[in-house]
């Protein structure tokens, strides 16, 4: 490749600048794309066989394509979709209506979704001296300018220990 990226002796945008005017370097192919670089021979180009179906081992084009309709009782009307809440919450309910098979769906009901709530794990307000004390009954040691926030994950941790 020929560098012509400074014409005029003014460095062209985004071209190196550590190049001389009209020296030749070896480049990738990909480099000729660059309007600073000038390829000294023509460019290869790609001959390759046209692709036939065979060659192609993720595409599967069937002889017969079936045409898909749906019935009225499979489709919600438009004055269906109005009169829905967009602030209601969502459960499986209203589409259970469009379950023309087993009856499955028609079983569900929407409080077999609903969460139980986690048990409310009341949290202790400790004091320092508090946390030192359990922390020195343990047998633990403190340095005496431990922060108090660690104290209380050094607590927690003894907590956890204790309980498994």
């Amino acid at each position: 490749m020929r560098f012509i990226g400074k014409p005029d002796g003014v460095l062209m945008k985004n071209a190196p600048g550590n190049y001389e005017q009209g020296s030749v370097h070896m480049k990738s192919i990909g480099k000729a794309k660059l309007k600073f670089w000038e390829p000294l021979e023509k460019l290869p180009e790609i001959v390759a066989p046209p692709l036939t179906v065979e060659d192609d081992a993720y595409m599967f084009i069937p002889e017969e394509v079936p045409e898909l309709t749906m019935s009225g009782s499979d489709m919600m009307s438009d004055e269906a979709i109005s009169r829905v809440d967009p602030n209601a919450p969502a459960f499986i309910e209203p589409y259970a209506s469009f379950n023309t098979g087993t009856g499955e769906l028609s079983d569900v009901k929407p409080e077999d979704f609903t969460q139980t709530p986690e048990p409310v794990v009341e949290e202790r307000d400790w004091t320092r001296d508090e946390l030192l004390a359990v922390l020195k009954e343990a047998g633990v040691p403190v340095k005496p300018r431990t922060r108090t926030t660690t104290l209380l994950k050094m607590v927690d941790e003894l907590d956890s220990k204790e309980e498994s």
